[in-house]
């Protein structure tokens, strides 16, 4: 699992899936944050 995208807009992730027909990217979600300050961490 791999993410990307610029802290405080959004955050994409995406599941790398390798089988007969080659290696694709599966799109699994969407994050977006008005700001970094934005996010809360909750343990």
């Amino acid at each position: 699992i791999l993410q990307e995208g610029i802290p405080g807009y959004s955050i994409k992730t995406f599941r790398i899936i390798i089988d007969s027909e080659g290696e694709r990217m599966e799109f699994l979600s969407e994050d977006r944050y008005t700001s970094v300050a934005g996010k809360i961490l909750v343990n």
